[in-house]
Order: C-alpha cells, then structure tokens, then sequence
C-alpha cells in the first residue's frame, strides 16, 4: 500500500483536494464548487467535500497503481467558526477511506495560507478577500487574531470594504455635483440604467442584493488606483488599516508574514496587487519580518498533515509546491 496524506481547500468560492504521497508529491487534486458551511449550508458543504475527495482519492489510486493508506487528513476550512464541532463535521465529510479513522484536523483558512508559503511552523498570516484579517500561528495552528469580524462588524480593508466605499464615493460625487471620477463612472455603468435617478437608483440597488455583494464593485478600485485619485486614496486607506490589522499582533521580528487573498495577490490581472503593493511598503518600514505571498491552499493543507512535520523538512514543503504545479485549476 501507499501512505498518503489528504489536504482539502475549502472556501466560498471552490474546494480543492490533494492527495500527496509521504515524499511530498502529489498523486492528484481533485476540484469543485464552494463548500463553505456557513455560506451553502452545513448538508451541501459535507456533500461536496465528500465528493471532491472521493474524485481526488480515485484518481491517486490510479496513480500509485496500488491501495492507498491515509496516514493524515487536514481541512482548511472557510467558515469554521460557525461549527460547534469541527472534528464531526470534518469525519462527516470524508468518504469511505482506509483506515477509517485517520488522524484529522480541521484547520482555519488563515493557518493553510499562511502553511502554503512556508514550513516554518510560527509566524504571522494576513488574508484580504472579501472578508479580512489577520492571525499569529504557532506551531502550524492559529492562536491570535485581529479582525475577521465579518462586513458589519470589522473586515477592514476587505473586498467588502473596498467596494462599500467605492460605492459611497460615487454617491459623494453625485450629491455634490461633482464631475464623476473614472471609479464612479465605472460603479454607475455596472449598476444604474440610463433613465433612472443614478444616486436614487445606486442606493437601491445596493440595498437590493445582500451585503457583502459589495465586493463586486472591490476589482474596479484595483484596477483603478494606478490612474484615478478617487480608486488611489481607496487603496491607500485598505492598505492602512491592513497594516494596522497585522501591527496589532504585535509581530516578533524576523518571523515569517504570509500575505493572502485576492485583495492582496490579485493573481488573475497578471500584476502585483496595487493594495498589495502599498501594503508592502508600509509593512517594510514599519516591520523587520519576512514577506511571502501565500501559494496555493491545498499545498498548505497537505503539508500541515504531513505526520510528524518539522520545520527543518523544507525539501517535502518544496516539492509539494512544485508537484502542485502540474495540476490545473
């Protein structure tokens, strides 16, 4: 038989599994759609878990040409605040495997991105998507966190945030009169048709679809800020409060900081992240730390169940990353 280790990505947007062998190299990843507890429901997320994994552990039999032997499971899940129990949640989510009762966590988004980036079991992790926050990790494991409040509450700097306040700049342009700024233009033409009043009909709209549906507006100030004020001083002001998310941790120096999240990374427009970029700067100036860009989730997950993982093993980190990058999706 070969022993295998099993780690899963699960977010708001898509699950993505990976079944490795104890070198370090994956047999298969196996993607699907948002698994979310909190999001899609406690019954779906278990359903599509449990399917991605079969898919993933299938075609890794395949591959090894033999049985499989689990010798780890990690989840990093999205949501996971919302469950009273994790672990049953995580064992509910598995489909028929040998053992049966493998060794299993189930771990927060925040410590698989920041074990993604390195093997070095203590430092810091920073993710802005749509939600944001910030958390220290000890020993592969979240211990701290710094916001991560949700849209009402905190999320500072978010995709949430950014896109709120696109959409309050806009209005701020359109109650004063003023001529509108590319970032308002933009909002408009995504939200308001020609013969409606746009102030009147951007607040309905905005009001009509649930909140953190806000992040939509969150790529036009990205794609604005290198050329608009209005998207600049957008994304001068998420990097602020970013940064001061993380300072409030209180980071050791010298100690790794992960940075995450499509706010940050913007891997899809093939270009540093304008808000990645200034946060970059002030964390520089302010911080004597390290700075990665988290690689891909499931790499994260994988390595952290790893049996008997130490930070010295960075070979078995290295070819986890490289292994990964034969997989598409």
């Amino acid at each position: 038989m070969t022993g295998v280790i099993i780690g899963a990505d699960v977010g708001g947007t898509s699950t993505r599994v990976g079944v490795a062998d104890l070198t370090g190299r994956f047999l298969a990843v196996a993607q699907g759609g948002p698994a979310n507890p909190n999001a899609v429901g406690h019954e779906p997320a278990i359903a599509e878990i449990r399917r991605v994994t079969a898919e993933a552990l299938s075609s890794a039999a395949t591959a090894a040409g033999e049985p499989l032997a689990i010798t780890g499971v990690v989840i990093g899940l999205a949501g996971i605040t919302g469950l009273a129990d994790p672990i049953g949640f995580g064992r509910s989510a598995l489909p028929p495997i040998e053992p049966a009762d493998p060794p299993l966590a189930v771990v927060t988004d925040l410590a698989v991105a920041y074990a993604s980036a390195t093997p070095d079991p203590d430092g810091y992790a920073l993710i802005a998507g749509t939600g944001a926050f910030a958390g220290r990790i000890s020993s592969g494991v979240q211990v701290e966190r710094r916001d991560g409040w949700g849209w009402l509450l905190g999320d500072d700097g978010s995709g949430f945030w950014l896109g709120r306040e696109a959409v309050r700049a806009t209005l701020t342009q359109l109650e004063h009169g003023r001529p509108l700024s590319p970032l308002a233009r933009a909002v408009l033409g995504g939200a308001v048709p020609d013969a409606e009043v746009p102030a009147d009909a951007l607040i309905r709209n905005s009001y009509a679809r649930p909140p953190r549906e806000l992040s939509h507006y969150a790529p036009l100030v990205t794609g604005l800020a290198g050329h608009d004020p209005v998207a600049a001083e957008i994304a001068d002001r998420a990097a602020e409060l970013l940064a001061g998310t993380l300072g409030a941790l209180d980071p050791v120096p010298g100690r790794p900081v992960v940075l995450a999240g499509s706010v940050l990374l913007a891997r899809s427009m093939k270009r540093p992240s304008p808000i990645g970029t200034r946060l970059r700067a002030l964390l520089a100036d302010r911080l004597d730390n390290p700075l990665f860009d988290a690689g891909p989730g499931v790499v994260g997950a994988a390595w952290l169940a790893v049996p008997g993982t130490a930070a010295a093993d960075r070979e078995r980190h290295a070819r986890l990353l490289a292994s990964v990058a034969t997989w598409s999706g």
